[in-house]
């Protein structure tokens, strides 16, 4: 097994471990939940909570400490949003920017765990016939998989980058004589069967 495998399923043990910290509503924050965070401007931000060990560079050390600064690694809870691990800041009255957001979808207890065939959240199988762009008379012979890509390809439905590697449903076929292809990562596509609710969320009572 390899390393990064064994990585990824100490970290899926982690999945639904309470954090002890609560957001706005006082609504417990699991690892493997989703929050939403409105800051002072407007933007809204979501984040994903994950439990990982991250790398810090230029820390600060205490006084009469030598060197003033070193590089860290930190294990706990991170908020990550767009490819950023970011611990919670806290502001001039000192409150933290946890107590501020809030839980919008909860950790899959079903989700299976990743392993050396697949490494995705559901079985593979879930992730077709979804239609999530509807069905389009022009579009014939049309077939959909489940693919590992062997270069970048661009997501059809959020426009992020699908890196090389990366799991992602091809769908090929013709339109007006003319074959065509698109890919959709794997989140859009769990996002979209989720709320089809063909899979199980953890969000119901």
């Amino acid at each position: 097994m390899s390393n990064d495998l064994i990585n990824r399923n100490t970290l899926f043990k982690k999945m639904g471990m309470n954090t002890g910290l609560f957001d706005k509503n006082k609504t417990p924050i699991d690892v493997g939940d989703r929050t939403r965070l409105v800051l002072d401007d407007g933007e809204v931000r979501e984040f994903d909570v994950c439990f990982k060990t991250v790398n810090r560079t230029t820390v600060k050390t205490l006084r009469g400490f030598s060197p003033e600064t070193v590089d860290v690694s930190i294990t706990g809870v991170f908020f990550c949003w767009r490819g950023n691990d970011l611990l919670p800041c806290v502001d001039e009255n000192g409150v933290s920017d946890v107590s501020k957001m809030e839980v919008i979808s909860k950790y899959n207890n079903n989700a299976k765990p990743p392993d050396e065939t697949d490494g995705l959240k559901y079985d593979k199988e879930l992730y077709l016939d979804n239609e999530i762009y509807g069905l389009d008379e022009d579009f014939v012979k049309r077939s959909e998989k489940v693919v590992k890509c062997r270069k970048p390809h661009e997501c059809n439905n959020c426009g992020n980058e699908i890196e090389s590697g990366n799991y992602a449903i091809c769908e090929t076929g013709f339109m007006y004589g003319n074959p065509v292809s698109t890919y959709t990562c794997i989140k859009c596509m769990e996002e979209w069967m989720e709320e089809l609710g063909r899979v199980e969320t953890g969000d119901e009572e």
